[in-house]
C-alpha cells in the first residue's frame, strides 16, 4: 500500500460527493498514510529494507501510535476505518474501545488463575501482541480508575512488544477521566499517550453525516423491498461506503449484537433490537455507541406485541437523549404505527420524539 493510495481514496470519496473537502480530515488522512507506509516498511525483512534510511527507521520506532480526537461527527471513525481497511498488515484488529476493555478484563481474569504469573497486565499484553501488531480503537474513553490502571501497564507492554495503537476519541488525552476519582493515578498513562502517540485534532463544528443526510427522508412506509433498498443505499451514503462490520456491545454482562455498522452509524432490523430481551439501560449503551441508527421493518405496534412496543419506546428515548438520528422503514406512518391501548398515553411522547429524530437537516 503506497502513501498515495490512501490519500487517493479519500480524494475519490470527496470527488464523488460522499465526503466534504475538509482540511483537518485531509491532514489526518495524510498522517495515517505515513503510518500505513511505515507499518508496511516495518514488516519487511529483505536485505534492502535493512539498509534503508536510518533516520526514517528511527522515526518508525519512535511513533508507536496515533490518537485522533475531535467533536462528534468529525469523521474520526470513518478515517480510521479507511486506514484499517487499506493498511498492508495482516495481524491487525479494529474494535470499539469498550469491547476491547471487556475482552481485556476477561483475559486478565483467566491469567490470574495462574499463581506463577506476577505481572498480569504485561502478560496480557504479550498474549494480545501475539495476535495483533496493530490495534485500532474507536471512541476511547476512561470510565473508571480500574480501566485506567490496567491500561497504563497494558499499553506499556504492548508498545514494548512493537504493537502500534491507533485510537479515536471525543476528548484530547489531557481531558480523559477528567474530574474522576483519584485522577492523579491516571496522569502517568496520559503522559505515555502524549509521548508515544502523535496527537491529531480534527477541528470544525459540522457533523459530516449531516451533510450526507440533506435531502434524505427519515421515515419510509409501507414496508416494501423498494423502501428497504433505499434504506440500505442511505446507509452506504452515510458511512462513506466504508465496509460495514458486525458489532457486539457489552452491556450488563451480555453482548448486544449489531449486524452492520460503520463510521458511527448502525443498520439493524426492528427484530434485532426490539424482539430481544433487552432492558432500558441496554438501549442507552446502543445510543452511546452510534451517531445514527437505521432501522428496517418496523411493524404495526399494538397490544399483541406490547413487549416489543415497550422496548421500541425505550430505544427511541435513548436515541433522543443521546441526540442521535434515525432513518426507518415501517408498515405505517409515525402517527399510525401504534394501534394498541396499553401504551397509548406514553406513545404520544414517542411519536413526538420520532418526528424529531427522523427530521432531516435542510
Amino acid at each position: 500500500m503506497s502513501k498515495l493510495s490512501l490519500i487517493h481514496q479519500y480524494k475519490s470519496l470527496v470527488e464523488d460527493g460522499k465526503l466534504n473537502n475538509d482540511p483537518y480530515q485531509k491532514t489526518t488522512i495524510a498522517k495515517l498514510s505515513e503510518l500505513s507506509e511505515e507499518l508496511s516498511l516495518k514488516k519487511e525483512n529483505s536485505f534492502l529494507s535493512r539498509l534503508s534510511n536510518f533516520a526514517r527507521r528511527e522515526k518508525i520506532e519512535k511513533r508507536k501510535g496515533v490518537y485522533i480526537w475531535g467533536g462528534v461527527g468529525r469523521g474520526k471513525s470513518m478515517l480510521m476505518d479507511l486506514f484499517f481497511a487499506n493498511v498492508n498488515i495482516h495481524n491487525k484488529k479494529r474494535t470499539h474501545f469498550h469491547n476491547f476493555m471487556a475482552e481485556t478484563h476477561d483475559l486478565i481474569h483467566d491469567i490470574r488463575k495462574n499463581d506463577k504469573i506476577n505481572n498480569v497486565p504485561d502478560h496480557a499484553a504479550k498474549l494480545i501482541s501475539q495476535k495483533a501488531k496493530l490495534l485500532c480503537f474507536d471512541e476511547m474513553e476512561l470510565r473508571d480508575i480500574a480501566d485506567a490502571m490496567v491500561l497504563n501497564r497494558l499499553f506499556k507492554g504492548l508498545w514494548k512488544r512493537g504493537v502500534t495503537i491507533v485510537a479515536t476519541s471525543n476528548r484530547p488525552p489531557e481531558k480523559l477521566y477528567e474530574k474522576g476519582l483519584h485522577r492523579e493515578r491516571v496522569l502517568p498513562f496520559i503522559d505515555d499517550l502524549n509521548k508515544n502517540c502523535e496527537i491529531l485534532e480534527i477541528k470544525g463544528s459540522e457533523d459530516f453525516r449531516l451533510s450526507a443526510r440533506k435531502g434524505m427522508k427519515g421515515w419510509f412506509n409501507p414496508l416494501s423491498n423498494k423502501n428497504s433498498k433505499i434504506l440500505k443505499e442511505d446507509f452506504f451514503k452515510l458511512t462513506g461506503e466504508m465496509s460495514p462490520k458486525t458489532d457486539h456491545i457489552p452491556s450488563s454482562g451480555r453482548q448486544i449484537f449489531i449486524p452492520s455498522a460503520a463510521s458511527g452509524v448502525a443498520f439493524v432490523d426492528f427484530s434485532d433490537l426490539c424482539e430481544q430481551k433487552l432492558a432500558a439501560r441496554d438501549y442507552i449503551e446502543v445510543a452511546s455507541r452510534y451517531r445514527g441508527l437505521l432501522i428496517n421493518k418496523i411493524p404495526i405496534l399494538n397490544d399483541y406485541n406490547r413487549n416489543e412496543s415497550r422496548r421500541f419506546m425505550w430505544l427511541v428515548d435513548a436515541l433522543y437523549e443521546a441526540k442521535c438520528f434515525m432513518i426507518c422503514t415501517a408498515e405505517k406512518p409515525i402517527d399510525d404505527i401504534y394501534t394498541g391501548s396499553d401504551w397509548r398515553f406514553e406513545f404520544e411522547r414517542t411519536k413526538s420524539r420520532l418526528r424529531e429524530l427522523t427530521t432531516t437537516p435542510r
